[in-house]
């Protein structure tokens, strides 16, 4: 914010207007429009690797948005995103690139689980693999030993669970060797203006920015399923 320093013999009025933003054009052509693009002057210019992280980040906040507009267009028992958390067994050993052999042996259980989760009301989503790894204190543990967590982060369009049918629901894909999913309803603010319900869209950016960093984690491919790719699934 812009402070002024004014002394007893200055005295200043009036409202502050911000200049307009500065632009420059580019040597790229904008693929909507067909003109050259054009940069902020005033807006800091990024590496190359934090511009790719930025523009993920841009894109998986899209893909969060248009799953929060399917959920309030399909019936109320979908109006809310679900944040769905389910994993593959923890296991440990001294070797750290151990990690990326355990991902690829849950991306081989992820077709069957994808299927379960369809049959049971899942009827879309974008998820993405994380595997954690912990260095474990020694001498607790072995000199050099790796504690690791494979998991899939998914924001789904799910079905409402009732209270008492929701522990035996995160229980379907332990008979194929995964975790018990972890279910989180996500709220979207909601506003009524003469009886006329309108999405409040400061929760909704609160809401997307919430999802989006689960999505965009460990620089792994996001994928989609289901009514999300346009899927003709009877709801």
């Amino acid at each position: 914010m812009k402070q002024f320093i004014l002394t007893h013999e200055e005295s200043w009025e009036g409202e502050w207007v911000w200049p307009d933003p500065e632009f420059e054009e580019t040597n790229k052509i904008n693929p909507r429009t067909g003109n050259l693009q054009r940069r902020c002057l005033s807006l800091p210019e990024r590496c190359k690797k934090c511009a790719a992280k930025y523009r993920r980040k841009l894109r998986m906040r899209k893909r969060v948005e248009k799953i929060i507009d399917i959920c309030g267009d399909l019936d109320r028992k979908y109006a809310r995103p679900k944040l769905l958390t389910f994993a593959y067994p923890v296991q440990y050993s001294p070797n750290y690139q151990d990690r990326f052999g355990l991902i690829d042996e849950m991306k081989l259980l992820l077709p069957k689980a994808q299927k379960i989760l369809v049959a049971n009301g899942v009827i879309g989503g974008s998820y993405v693999i994380e595997c954690t790894t912990r260095l474990l204190p020694f001498p607790e543990f072995p000199l050099m030993s790796f504690k690791h967590h494979p998991h899939v982060h998914m924001v789904g369009v799910a079905p409402f669970i009732h209270p008492t049918k929701l522990d035996k629901w995160c229980q379907m894909l332990m008979p194929i060797g995964l975790g018990r999913i972890d279910y989180e309803a996500i709220k979207v603010k909601y506003i009524n203006d003469e009886g006329h319900p309108e999405i409040d869209y400061s929760g909704r950016r609160k809401v997307s920015d919430y999802l989006v960093k689960y999505l965009i984690k460990c620089d792994q491919i996001t994928r989609s399923f289901g009514i999300v790719r346009k899927a003709r699934i009877q709801v």
